[in-house]
């Protein structure tokens, strides 16, 4: 698998971890694609670590019950990327568009993640 396409899956892993409603799964998943001490940020909190960003997500699908990411466009070079979403609710209608900024580390998890809400 090339760098791209393995950056874009974990992307996907990351996008899926907002939409689990299991907290250990979830945990699972933020494990896979992003570091230990993952930095996220949005226009509403800042947040450093796998329980910590798990928890937010878990308030995210509180408030927007079924609503998840879906990726429509990818973006990568050296050890940035550039992603381009949608939140879309259960009935798939789309509830916000967004743009988010991630940087890897050299084995290609996620060290930093930030989120633009309306983008």
């Amino acid at each position: 698998m090339n760098t791209t396409s393995t950056r874009r899956a974990i992307i996907e892993t990351w996008a899926q971890a907002w939409s689990e409603l299991d907290e250990a799964r979830r945990i699972e998943l933020l494990r896979q694609a992003a570091t230990p001490d993952c930095d996220y940020a949005d226009p509403n909190v800042e947040l450093v670590g796998h329980t910590a960003i798990s928890t937010y997500m878990a308030g995210f699908q509180e408030s927007a019950p079924g609503a998840r990411f879906v990726t429509t466009a990818f973006k990568s070079h050296h050890d940035h990327c550039l992603v381009q979403w949608n939140m879309v609710g259960g009935d798939n209608a789309i509830l916000s568009p967004g743009v988010s900024a991630g940087t890897f580390d050299l084995e290609g998890r996620l060290l930093q993640m930030v989120g633009f809400f309306g983008a």
